[in-house]
């Protein structure tokens, strides 16, 4: 058995990591909340109701007219393997960003995101204090 855990290391569980975070952040940066739902702690998905109660009927007919979907990539991961937390940094392109209650939403180039995950019941979860942000400023 000892064996076995030895075999995975550092770097399949970043694999891992990985893994979930894209399945997040493709479900939850193009706006397939029912789905992105599943990679949040419990007490992240109040977040995920919150940001989709906040969407507008004119917000909804702006994604409808969306040809093509949000991509995302992870630029930056940090993981401590003695508490099983980290952060991963997540681009995002061409995602239709809602920055105002009562603003229709604008395509934005790109947008970064800092994104705090924990290992919870054998996964990597999202775990949200708040909605997801975007870091990046206007004039970058």
């Amino acid at each position: 058995m000892l064996l076995c855990i030895a075999c995975y290391d550092s770097r399949d569980i970043k694999e891992d990591i990985k893994q979930e975070i894209t399945s997040f952040s493709n479900y939850y940066f193009n706006y397939e909340y029912k789905n992105a739902i599943d990679y949040v702690t419990p007490d992240s998905r109040k977040w995920i109701i919150y940001v989709a109660s906040n969407l507008s009927d004119d917000d909804i007919e702006a994604l409808n007219t969306k040809t093509a979907p949000a991509v995302t990539e992870i630029t930056d991961l940090t993981y401590n393997e003695y508490d099983s937390t980290g952060i991963v940094v997540v681009a995002v392109k061409n995602y239709m960003a809602f920055d105002s209650i009562g603003v229709t939403g604008h395509i934005a180039d790109e947008q970064i995101y800092r994104i705090p995950f924990v290992r919870y019941e054998n996964r990597w979860k999202i775990k949200m204090e708040a909605p997801l942000r975007n870091e990046k400023s206007d004039r970058d």
